[in-house]
């Protein structure tokens, strides 16, 4: 059922005037869930609906009709018959106006709890399969740091010790401007290694997927009107809905500003000092430094780029830019050489090629990410013409 109809089945069972096939609609839809039960006794125990109620009881039929007969007296046979009739309609609209208080309440306050509502991400079967490859693979890994004590918190990696790579540690001051002090205190700065990828639920329930090589520093507990986080690098955002409170990402060439939708940024972009914005679902606004803002859809790329007034949009093909997030590399007539940067990080390989022409050789596919390197380079050398050998940590392309 539609919520306005759930809404007036409710507002109908409370005050008393629901007919017994709309009651047994009712039972339905509670029985279809604990969720339903849960909101349905969550709306019962408000103090705000008790208030409202109470207000609505003022307006008492029988009361009414009471002072209604003290004001006027009925007491004159000659009008009696016009008055009586005209009573009984000024108590059935009094009825009706104490259904309709009631009614208004109860609208306002479903309408101020769905506006109000904090509604966290449900996580797909698809993204857990993912987690649970990645996991295997033992590609799950980042150093996590309290920045207020400024001690290394936590470190979750498996296998051998990994250095992070030092390279791409921007200015973060935008967002630790932006924190509360209490917020600033439980700050994290997460920062995954280079060949490996990390999943962080942060205070308000929104999901947020790092990929390698990538920096996110985040309070531990948002208590600000807005949550503020910094981003360095890619990462795939299922944002919490909470109008309340805007959710904010800060990168070093613009914001991302959302109270609850999916969206790929990514801070590396093709074009140097550039933040690229990939809206899945839902509707985000981007501002670059300049201050200029606008709304995405949909289906559409922003790029933000460090010292331009303009923001770039386009309307793209999202699936190549966030299947990393369900864990595939996509290529799209990616030059070999850029495949093969990608490749050497998140296998920890150096490459070599033969000559310089092999580098620009144009590569289309969908690849596990999770797969073995040496199947990789053996469906890469097979659609490709191309030899490439691995010889421990360096792979050779030649023709």
């Amino acid at each position: 059922m539609e919520r306005k109809q759930i809404n007036r089945l409710i507002l109908e069972k409370m005050a008393g005037v629901i007919t017994p096939e709309d009651d047994v609609l009712l039972g339905k839809w509670l029985s279809e869930s604990d969720e339903h039960r849960r909101q349905y006794e969550s709306f019962m125990q408000r103090t705000d609906f008790s208030e409202w109620m109470q207000k609505a009881q003022k307006v008492n039929a029988d009361e009414a009709w009471e002072q209604f007969e003290t004001m006027h007296s009925l007491q004159e046979s000659s009008r009696e018959g016009s008055c009586w009739i005209r009573s009984l309609h000024s108590l059935q609209w009094l009825r009706y106006a104490a259904v309709f208080v009631i009614a208004v309440a109860m609208t306002a306050i479903f309408l101020l709890r769905d506006h109000h509502q904090v509604k966290t991400p449900v996580v797909s079967t698809e993204v857990q399969q993912v987690m649970d490859l990645a996991t295997k693979a033992g590609k799950v890994g980042a150093l996590v740091e309290n920045i207020g004590s400024m001690e290394r918190d936590e470190q979750v990696v498996k296998g051998e010790e990994l250095v992070t790579d030092p390279a791409n540690r921007h200015d973060e001051t935008a967002v630790l401007s932006s924190l509360t002090k209490e917020e600033l205190l439980s700050a994290r700065r997460i920062t995954t290694y280079h060949d490996k990828e990390f999943w962080v639920t942060l205070d308000d329930g929104t999901l947020v997927h790092l990929n390698y090589n990538t920096r996110l520093i985040h309070p531990q507990h948002f208590s600000s009107d807005t949550r503020d986080v910094f981003l360095d690098g890619e990462a795939y955002f299922m944002v919490a809905k909470d109008k309340r409170h805007p959710f904010v990402v800060h990168t070093e060439n613009g914001d991302v500003k959302v109270s609850g939708t999916e969206f790929n940024v990514n801070t590396r972009g093709e074009t140097k000092n550039s933040t690229s914005v990939v809206l899945v679902r839902g509707s985000v606004s981007v501002t670059n430094p300049q201050g200029r803002e606008q709304m995405m859809k949909p289906g559409q790329q922003a790029t933000l780029i460090l010292g331009e007034s303009e923001v770039q949009m386009e309307s793209v093909d999202v699936d190549p830019y966030v299947a990393w997030n369900s864990g595939t590399f996509a290529f799209r007539y990616q030059p070999l050489e850029k495949v093969m940067e990608v490749l050497s990080k998140w296998y920890n390989v150096k490459v070599e090629y033969a000559s310089a022409d092999i580098r620009s050789i144009s590569i289309v596919g969908d690849f596990d990410r999770y797969e073995q390197l040496d199947n990789m380079l053996n469906a890469i050398g097979k659609s490709t013409g191309l030899s490439l050998t691995r010889r421990g940590s360096s792979v050779k392309v030649e023709k």
